[in-house]
């Protein structure tokens, strides 16, 4: 476990070379991995999150919303929402993540 990580820092290499680009290659796969996964379930068109929320829907009003958010060409609006929305949460959702990899370990 490392002392402090960060989006290049999560995992600690054993030694010098080759150990230290595996180190920040998967740090950074680890990151990216955590950043995609989790913007694209935002519940905003064109994001499959927008599809997923319809879950909560009957059937009927399900294929009303996807019909309306097809219709209405949500797809760059939707982007730049999630963008800023995304930017002030993201903080969180690492932190979560990291809790996970590393459980009882606590930073920032």
């Amino acid at each position: 476990m490392p002392q402090s990580v960060g989006f290049t820092h999560i995992t600690e290499a054993t030694g010098p070379g080759a150990a230290e680009f595996a180190a920040t290659f998967l740090s950074i796969l680890f990151v990216l991995n955590v950043l995609l996964g989790t913007f694209n379930l935002l519940p905003v068109p064109p994001l499959d999150g927008h599809t997923g929320v319809t879950l909560l829907m009957s059937q009927g009003a399900a294929l009303r919303f996807l019909d309306w958010t097809n219709r209405q060409n949500f797809g760059m609006i939707g982007i730049v929402l999630a963008w800023v929305l995304y930017d002030r949460i993201f903080g969180a959702i690492f932190g979560l993540a990291l809790d996970l990899l590393y459980p009882g370990s606590h930073w920032g």
